[in-house]
């Protein structure tokens, strides 16, 4: 492999050095001045350790020191990556190569755009800007380094210029032998934010920018940026004219001869700030290319090539597309960092994105980061091992229900501002000994833990983020594995109910998972309903129910047995059904006389759904034999249901019949 001697001297002569190092490729780099060389020792210290680590000259070279320096180390290649007004450096480099007969590379510095509301002036060198300045008003901030400034000082009065310079020993003291005061000197390593520049522009009332034309990663943009918002004219010094100049893409491709290396890593990046962030994650924030942040509150203000806030995952699969394909030919290593907050693996966003990369075939990293849990968890000393997870943030959550059944409950919330909501009705389903502790703004300069009563909940008046432990300390609902409330549990007036035993048997035939959506049409008094809602908090029910006395009945018993999972439709089936999510089974008490459309519409979905039904005279099971003759499905059974309950004659007991049931199931 070929010996490269680069000579840096701005941030893409940087990025080219890390570039190679990534790929494995060796050089040696020589910096000018101490300050460059500490900028790119801390570059360096971010590279993986199977990277090629650059050594790294300090010191100016005179034009013989540089061809003595080619010879002794047998340079094939020489990149020159000085600074564009670096003339004198770069005729040196020229030579020197020419001398010792080696390949010299000149690399460019990419311009910044210029639609960044400044008002700028062009000048072709510094004389020519100081002349145009010296006949104005108002104060200058030179941007420009101690090199040029005596230009500057010759010609204007002293008290409207601010230096800004490289926090070095002989460029203070060329500022000071300009005539140039403390005050009046602002000595600062670089590269500045546009937040920055803007600080500075106001605090010292500056009327007039002096800046040479650099490239993107010099800040060129963020200095303009400023100075539009500030209403400040931008002097600019046009850079030198120069010949044979390559890209850094053009001169990695012909040294590196390969294909790019796309790296994608989803990150977690817990509550967004620096303490929360793993040393994982932070190392890849680091090194990563193109950074793209869920959220503005957890884009980092680390410097990289591509910066884009983006939520919806479809749209970040496209873009990091789009970014492959820009970057294929470049060569070398490129990393993508997509960052959410709190963990990729609790309730985040990553699952989706990853879902939309596995589609085009894109392979990933997925590094975890702190979750709300176990920052909340730590905060509050309240572990969260034997806790139930649940998530009202973007999805609906049946937090009562949980609550009942478990004695923590861990929740996610869109907002503080439900705090007062959700201890309404958890007061309302009569969970009167309940403890929240919840953690607002968690990871900010606003953050706060609060723990109180759910009688206290009134006096709560927060916003923000948000997630909280519910601790019901009071009489659960130990987990139900079998339905079984008596008849006598229910609210049921002048409506027909399915009694306890036909319950029992009907929802055995349900086959309900823990997560099963089932939908109990005809609900009637929602017996059906309730008895499956209590089976588990994760179970959600729908309740079709087509009479307003009836459809009340539903509601009032899911309110009594606190069954909060359990979602009312008032509405003729199987009309009403429109817009439901799909069940995974399906009970049918009551159809109005609908049974063959309401089975139609529940073949349109595509997936098995166990259907059970109850009937009560013959005409109603010959029409159910008659219509799965033409009805793909399998799992049949048909049971007839003939029961006698007891009850209490005098001192002696009868039994007394009840109506005989038919209890058909098949799933389709």
């Amino acid at each position: 492999m070929k010996k490269i001697l680069i000579f840096s001297g701005n941030s893409e002569a940087d990025e080219l050095v890390l570039r190679l190092a990534k790929s494995g490729i060796e050089t040696v780099v020589s910096v000018a001045g101490e300050s460059g060389a500490e900028a790119l020792l801390e570059k360096v210290k971010g590279l993986d350790a199977d990277a090629a680590f650059p050594k790294i000259k300090s010191g100016r070279m005179e034009r013989d020191e540089i061809k003595s320096f080619i010879s002794d180390n047998s340079f094939e290649l020489v990149i020159d990556g000085t600074h564009p007004f670096a003339e004198e450096v770069s005729q040196n480099i020229k030579w020197a190569t020419d001398e010792t007969n080696v390949t010299l590379m000149k690399l460019e510095r990419v311009g910044a755009a210029e639609e960044t509301g400044s008002e700028v002036s062009y000048f072709k060198d510094f004389d020519e800007c100081a002349e145009y300045l010296s006949m104005t008003d108002g104060n200058i901030f030179l941007a420009t380094g101690a090199k040029e400034a005596e230009i500057f000082t010759d010609k204007i009065d002293l008290k409207r210029l601010y230096l800004r310079l490289l926090p070095a020993v002989e460029s203070i003291e060329k500022a000071k032998r300009c005539g140039l005061e403390n005050p009046h000197i602002i000595a600062m390593q670089g590269v500045f934010s546009k937040e920055l520049n803007r600080s500075l522009f106001k605090e010292f009332d500056i009327k007039y920018l002096v800046t040479k034309e650099s490239g993107r990663s010099g800040g060129f943009e963020e200095k303009l940026s400023a100075a539009g918002e500030l209403g400040i004219r931008t002097c600019v010094i046009k850079r030198p004219e120069q010949d044979g100049l390559l890209s850094q893409d053009e001169i990695f491709s012909r040294i590196a001869g390969k294909k790019t290396e796309i790296k994608i890593v989803l990150a977690g990046v817990g509550m967004g700030d620096e303490q929360s962030l793993t040393i994982a994650v932070s190392k890849l924030i680091d090194t990563a290319d193109a950074l793209i942040a869920t959220s503005s509150r957890i884009m980092p203000e680390r410097r990289a090539e591509y910066k884009l806030i983006e939520y919806a995952p479809l749209k970040i699969a496209e873009k990091i597309e789009e970014i492959r394909e820009a970057k294929r030919e470049r060569g070398g290593r490129y990393t993508i960092a997509v960052l959410f907050s709190g963990d990729t693996g609790f309730y985040s966003g990553a699952a989706s994105v990853a879902e939309e990369l596995e589609k085009r075939g894109m392979a990933f990293k997925l590094l975890s980061g702190v979750s709300s849990l176990s920052m909340l968890s730590a905060l509050s000393g309240i572990s969260w091992q034997d806790a139930h997870i649940l998530s009202a943030h973007g999805r609906e959550a049946y937090i009562v229900s949980a609550v009942k059944e478990y004695e923590k409950t861990f929740l996610l919330l869109n907002d503080a501002s439900e705090l007062r909501r959700i201890s309404e009705e958890l007061l309302s389903a009569g969970l009167y000994f309940t403890k929240i502790t919840a953690g607002i703004r968690l990871g900010t300069d606003k953050e706060k833990v609060l723990s109180f009563e759910v009688s206290e909940a009134g006096g709560i008046d927060e916003e923000g983020i948000c997630c909280c432990f519910i601790e019901n300390r009071g009489e659960r609902n130990r987990r139900i594995i079998t339905p079984g409330l008596k008849d006598e549990a229910f609210v049921r007036r002048e409506v027909p109910m399915t009694k306890a035993e036909v319950r029992m048997i009907s929802i055995c035939r349900l086959k309900l998972k823990a997560d099963s959506v089932l939908w109990d049409v005809g609900s009637g008094t929602g017996s059906i309903s309730v008895e499956a809602a209590r089976l588990s908090s994760g179970i959600k029910v729908y309740a079709f129910e087509r009479n307003a006395a009836a459809a009340e009945l539903t509601e009032e018993n899911a309110l009594k047995a606190g069954c909060g999972n359990i979602k009312l439709i008032r509405g003729e089936a199987p009309e009403s059904f429109e817009g439901i999510e799909a069940p995974d089974a399906v009970f049918i008490g009551g159809s109005g006389g609908k049974i063959k459309e309401i089975i139609k519409s529940l073949l349109h979905f595509e997936k098995h759904i166990q259907i059970v039904l109850n009937c009560v005279t013959i005409d109603t099971i010959g029409e159910i034999s008659a219509l799965l003759k033409n009805c793909p499905h399998e799992d049949e059974e048909i049971v007839e249901l003939q029961l006698a309950r007891s009850v209490k004659t005098g001192e002696h007991r009868i039994l007394k019949a009840q109506n005989p049931v038919f209890i058909v199931s098949f799933r389709i």
